[in-house]
C-alpha cells in the first residue's frame, strides 16, 4: 500500500510540474519567426530593431541547440553506465548520442556567432 501511495504521489507531482512548466517558459520565449519571415527580415534588415529581432532569433536557436547537446551528452553517459542493454545496442546508442552532442554543440556555437554579428549590426545601425 505504501508503495502504491508513493507511486501515485510521484505521478501527481510530475503531472503538476508538467502542467506548470509550459506557462513559465511561454513568458520567456522570444518572438517566433517562420523560415520565410526570417529570410525576408534578413533580406530587408536596415534598422537596429530589425537586426535585434534576428539576433534574438539566432540566440534562442543557439540556446536550443546547446540544450539538446547537453541532453545527448547525458544520454551517452547513461548508455555507457547502464547495464540494461545489450553491448551492441548500447554502443550504437552511445555513438549516436556522442555524435549528436558534438554536432549540436558546434551548430549552437556557430548560431551564437550569427547572433553576435546581428547584434553588432544593430549597434552599427544605431550609430548611423
Amino acid at each position: 500500500m505504501k508503495r502504491i501511495f508513493g507511486i501515485l504521489s510521484l505521478t501527481f507531482v510530475l503531472a503538476i510540474a508538467a502542467v506548470a512548466q509550459p506557462s513559465a517558459t511561454i513568458q520567456n520565449q522570444p518572438e517566433k519567426l517562420g523560415k520565410k519571415q526570417l529570410l525576408s527580415l534578413i533580406a530587408t534588415a536596415k534598422t537596429a530593431a530589425d537586426h535585434r529581432r534576428i539576433a534574438n532569433y539566432y540566440e534562442a536557436k543557439a540556446q536550443d541547440y546547446l540544450d539538446q547537446s547537453k541532453e545527448h551528452e547525458k544520454m551517452a553517459e547513461h548508455y555507457k553506465s547502464s547495464g540494461l542493454n545489450s553491448p551492441k545496442w548500447a554502443s550504437n546508442s552511445v555513438g549516436h548520442c556522442e555524435y549528436s552532442a558534438k554536432y549540436l554543440q558546434e551548430t549552437g556555437l556557430k548560431t551564437q556567432k550569427l547572433a553576435s554579428l546581428h547584434e553588432q549590426m544593430a549597434m552599427d545601425a544605431e550609430r548611423n
